[in-house]
């Protein structure tokens, strides 16, 4: 009940109170993991995986201990890059079922092909199309995968030629020349298609260029990447850049749609709470409007047109 009205940090102590009574629950443990994670309590997340990570080898529950194994690489990826293949690897050894084994298997070769070591990548997927024939079914469409890294592999100077264009890109961008960099990341991108960190760079390009249509579709590409692959680096960018689109273009409701998802991810970012608010405020909802500004106020109490804002809200439900 907690998560549902977004009291995140009311629904960890509720999960730590079950966890005191009963110290054996996956289910509790997951839910700590999960909460742990949405307040970016990236270590106490670990601490919890760990501790189910242990539960599971007492219990000799493989599948659960190769699950523990792969929520503890996941964190680590997002913060400590060079942690992050051990576990995934342990994850993939201790997994006892073909599905579960293809998941990691697969999670292992976009790990190392997104960190630039497209040999391993596609060694991965090699492994991948081996479980597939033993019987685990494919959901990811493995072999396009395989086409895609080998195109890189076989064009020796891509990578190189995908991160020159994108670090010429990101120069361009910070100096404000907008449509210069829009230019070297779509070249970029034609190297590599599916680099989240280059479409997030082509996305604010096109929205500060107020090429609305163009940036969502990139920044809904990156969002379906990051759905799929489960890389959260840049989900609530992604989600708050599609908000800010459909803002600009006057559709409110869907730019709540997407505001919302990217508070949902990151619950303590005042920009997001913000827009959430101005968003309802704007569809003419100022009760709640008035709850997200209370929010954003809450994040920053220094902001004083968040101030004013609620104020407003207040003057128009009185």
């Amino acid at each position: 009940k907690a998560i549902e009205s977004k009291e995140y940090e009311k629904a960890l102590e509720e999960y730590q109170k079950a966890y005191e009574i009963r110290k054996d629950g996956y289910e509790i443990i997951d839910g700590l993991i999960d909460v742990s994670f949405t307040l970016r309590q990236l270590d106490e997340a670990v601490d919890y995986a760990v501790i189910g990570l242990k539960l599971a080898k007492a219990n000799k529950d493989d599948e659960s201990a190769a699950k523990y194994y792969y929520d503890i690489g996941c964190r680590y990826e997002i913060s400590k890059y060079n942690k992050a293949e051990e576990f995934y690897k342990n994850a993939l050894n201790t997994a006892s079922e073909l599905r579960s084994k293809l998941k990691y298997c697969r999670k292992l070769a976009l790990y190392f092909s997104e960190n630039g070591n497209i040999p391993k990548g596609l060694e991965f997927l090699k492994k991948c199309l081996e479980l597939i024939n033993e019987g685990a079914s494919d959901t990811y469409d493995i072999q396009s995968d395989i086409v895609r890294l080998e195109e890189i592999l076989n064009k020796d100077s891509d990578l190189n030629k995908s991160t020159e264009h994108y670090n010429i890109g990101g120069k361009l961008f910070n100096e404000m020349k907008y449509e210069e960099a829009a230019k070297e990341i779509q070249i970029a991108l034609y190297y590599i298609p599916q680099d989240v960190d280059a479409l997030d760079i082509l996305n604010r390009c096109l929205f500060k260029l107020k090429r609305y249509d163009e940036c969502i579709e990139v920044a809904h590409e990156g969002y379906l990447i990051c759905c799929r692959d489960r890389d959260f680096r840049f989900f609530d960018m992604f989600c708050y850049n599609l908000g800010n689109c459909f803002y600009n273009m006057k559709d409110n409701e869907q730019a709540l749609k997407y505001y919302s998802m990217a508070l949902d991810a990151k619950p303590y970012d005042v920009d997001y709470a913000y827009f959430v608010a101005a968003c309802y405020r704007n569809l003419g909802n100022y009760e709640k409007a008035l709850e997200y500004f209370q929010l954003a106020y809450k994040i920053n109490p220094e902001d004083e047109n968040i101030s004013e804002q609620i104020a407003l809200c207040k003057s128009n439900l009185q």
